[in-house]
């Protein structure tokens, strides 16, 4: 709210600004003309609240430092900033405190902390308390007002009230003129005159614009342009009256002393009712008096200089009462959109459906013939990949897995680097065994390549783990330089799992034993990983332990064995051995978190309600609200949302409690956009990352499904501050870096992850 009243009061100074330049410019001196403009200033500033809110938005440029500030002051919704925990971490259960991060956040406006949240509140219960003291003020002027007129009496069709001092009008719909008791003993040539005047504030209806003068000034009350606009109102309101009387042909000395004698006798009396804002007192008489008394007259605005001079108070108006600052750069030429990337992989993943079916098509129509052709041109060309592909789907299509071991065996021999399938032994022991002969045999050879050692250790697997192992530890002895924790953690991970056979098509086990699991050379790795140097190993072996094993504790197969130890408990020992040796690791912090979670879940799932405590309630809310959300159910995502700040509020030195406020944000974002309400959605994205970081915050990844939509409805630079804050803290802080500088100069970096929806 106080951010609105801050926009509306910055427009509100531009347009007066605008507007005082252009009658400066023109030279524009007619007290009528001049109150015609400051009227229009007056009610544009009081119809900003309503014409900011539903009127036609014009896009405006705006110098980058303030682009950075009004993307935070006008997008960030007030209510969804909370107090930011204590930071820590856990180590093996006990919370210890880190280093506070020192960022320029902490002095941000609107982060949430108990004072910045406190003085808000002081700021909107001050604005309440003088617009309500304002109104009242306004309200009892009207009142008296309208008693006035109620209770004059009517002298031969003039208005007349002895509480009067001196002429007034009032009636903001219907205008009267009310004359004091002692209006008789005037001179004809005095009432004419006061007549005159007033009536021309009738036919102007002054005390209209008058009354929308108080009313701007009662909401805008905290704000020097409306304290102003109504009394220059009021001032030119005076003077246009002043100058329709003397074209009466009243002559100005005359007219100067009726308008003495009339302040004389409200002196006299102190009574006055001035609902018009009649100046006859102090400095303001004088004024009048001195323009009266002026022996140079003030020229007539010519019809073209009145035209051109309203054509521009009016552009000045539409402007600032209608631009939006543009806080983003806009997309540069030959950029495309977020959305159209999407279209695009989806466009490209629909191609490469379209050429798997035709040459799943093509390799049913082929004739042995033909088979026999390919096969021969793949020969003279091995590295030709769409004719192997077609020639590995032919065999396998009429064959079977029997049916490649023959061109699987030719590659073993002619070209090793190129591994096209594997055999399985308990399908092809003689295919099997003539391949391990032919591996061997390469691995013998003087230099051999690295790519040797992996195709090697991937067929062997399959039927002889202990010698897999030794062909990738010779491989990592021969190239030190390169990565073999990859493979490594995949074998012993197969190896733990006690996986039989080769790996599946889609690279996991095809079955699990525990006769294997619980064998000799099971327990000779366990052994190896527990005393283990390696963290990438260990890492990557936990990775595969955990991602491998989820299929067989929840199996699909009702008569599938289901592992008789804690996989997830080893998983975690090897994980944590890993941080144990390079603690400054994101990806098994990651790996960590993932653990820690999977981990929360089952104890959850197994304890009664009542023994939940706040945090598990923060995780199941955190999985209702995402829930809620992709079931479309946007009502019940949002007051889950809500339901998970609320208690996040309550908890602030839960460990979760960060994660809780980040994702809460994130997804009353999503919701806000559903309902097509950008600005609240960039003003969540903003709050979110403004959460005290976690380590889920700092090691797991952020999906930015939210701020990719932000960036193509035009919320550039707000997206571009949450990377920047988001940098600051998460182990992808270098690329978010740069994606934050490549959306500034208009260019769409592919940000991920994130989800399809």
């Amino acid at each position: 709210m106080e951010t609105q009243i801050l926009d509306w009061s910055l427009r509100a100074a531009l347009m007066a600004a605008g507007t005082a330049a252009v009658l400066v410019i023109l030279r524009v001196r007619a007290a009528s003309a001049r109150h015609i403009a400051w009227t229009a200033v007056m009610v544009a500033m009081l119809l900003l609240p309503i014409f900011t809110t539903w009127g036609p938005k014009a896009p405006m440029r705006m110098p980058p430092a303030i682009r950075e500030r009004l993307a935070l002051k006008l997008t960030t919704p007030e209510r969804t900033l909370m107090r930011p925990a204590p930071q820590y971490t856990e180590d093996n259960g006990a919370r210890r405190p880190i280093a506070a991060r020192l960022s320029r956040e902490a002095e941000r406006p609107g982060l949430g902390r108990n004072w910045a949240w406190n003085w808000r509140w002081i700021a909107l219960t001050g604005y309440s308390v003088g617009f309500v003291l304002m109104a009242i003020r306004l309200a009892a002027g009207v009142l008296c007002a309208r008693k006035l007129a109620r209770q004059a009496s009517s002298v031969n069709g003039t208005l007349v009230s002895a509480q009067c001092a001196a002429p007034v009008t009032v009636g903001w719909l219907r205008p009267v003129v009310i004359l004091p008791a002692e209006w008789r003993s005037w001179p004809e040539p005095k009432l004419d005159a006061v007549l005159a005047h007033e009536r021309e504030h009738v036919r102007r209806r002054d005390p209209l614009v008058q009354l929308l003068a108080l009313l701007n000034r009662s909401i805008f009350w905290f704000h020097p342009l409306s304290w102003w606009l109504e009394r220059k109102l009021s001032d030119l309101a005076e003077e246009a009256c002043d100058v329709a009387a003397l074209r009466r042909g009243h002559d100005p000395l005359d007219y100067s002393q009726y308008l003495i004698d009339l302040a004389r006798s409200v002196e006299q009396s102190g009574k006055r009712i001035s609902v018009s804002g009649a100046s006859i007192n102090g400095s303001r008489l004088s004024r009048r008096i001195r323009q009266i008394l002026d022996p140079n007259p003030l020229p007539l605005l010519s019809r073209t200089r009145s035209l051109v001079a309203a054509a521009l108070c009016l552009s000045v108006l539409a402007v600032f009462s209608s631009f939006k600052p543009d806080v983003a750069s806009k997309l540069a030429p030959g950029q495309l959109s977020m959305n159209e990337m999407l279209n695009k992989m989806a466009a490209e993943d629909r191609e490469l459906e379209k050429r798997r079916q035709a040459l799943q098509d093509e390799v049913q129509n082929l004739t042995p013939d033909q088979a026999s052709a390919l096969e021969a041109e793949l020969k003279a060309n091995p590295r030709d990949n769409e004719k192997l592909v077609k020639l590995m789907r032919y065999y396998r299509l009429k064959f079977g897995e029997q049916g490649l071991s023959n061109i699987t065996l030719w590659y073993i021999e002619r070209e090793p680097t190129i591994l096209p399938w594997i055999i399985n032994p308990e399908l092809s022991r003689e295919g099997y065994e003539q391949g391990k002969r032919l591996w061997l045999a390469h691995l013998k050879k003087p230099g051999v390549e690295s790519a040797i050692y992996r195709n090697a250790a991937r067929f062997l697997e399959g039927g002889d783990k202990p010698l897999a192992e030794r062909a990738l530890l010779d491989g990592q002895k021969a190239y030190p330089n390169e990565k073999w924790s990859r493979d490594l953690g995949e074998h012993y991970a197969q190896v733990l799992l006690g996986s039989t056979g080769p790996l599946a098509e889609f690279h996991v086990p095809r079955s699990l034993r525990m006769k294997e699991a619980h064998g000799t050379y099971a327990q000779s790795v366990r052994i190896k990983l527990a005393n283990s140097n390696d963290p990438q190993t260990l890492m990557q072996t936990a990775q595969n332990l955990m991602g491998w094993s989820i299929g067989f504790l929840f199996p699909c197969d009702k008569q599938a064995k289901p592992l008789d130890f804690d996989v997830i408990a080893l998983a975690r020992s090897y994980n944590d051995r890993a941080l144990s040796i390079q603690p400054d690791f994101p990806a098994a912090y990651s790996l960590k978190l993932r653990l820690e979670s999977f981990a929360t879940g089952e104890r959850i799932s197994k304890t009664p309600p009542e023994q939940w405590s706040q945090s598990d309630q923060m995780y199941l809310l955190r999985g209702q609200t995402e829930s809620a959300f992709w079931d479309g159910k946007m009502d019940e995502a949002e007051s889950k949302a809500r339901e998970l700040l609320a208690l996040a509020a309550r908890n602030t030195n839960d460990p979760k409690y960060g994660n809780a406020i980040f994702f809460a944000n994130l997804s009353l974002g999503h919701v806000m956009l559903r309902r097509g309400e950008k600005r609240q959605a960039a003003g969540y994205l903003l709050a979110a990352s403004v959460a005290p970081p976690t380590d889920n915050l700092r090691y797991g990844d952020i999906y930015m499904t939210l701020a990719r939509q932000l960036v193509d409805l035009g919320e550039r630079e707000a997206v571009a501050q949450f990377l920047d804050r988001c940098a600051e803290f998460n182990y992808r802080g270098k690329e978010m870096a740069e994606w934050a500088a490549q959306i500034r100069i208009g260019i769409n970096p592919d940000l991920g992850p994130y989800r399809s929806n």
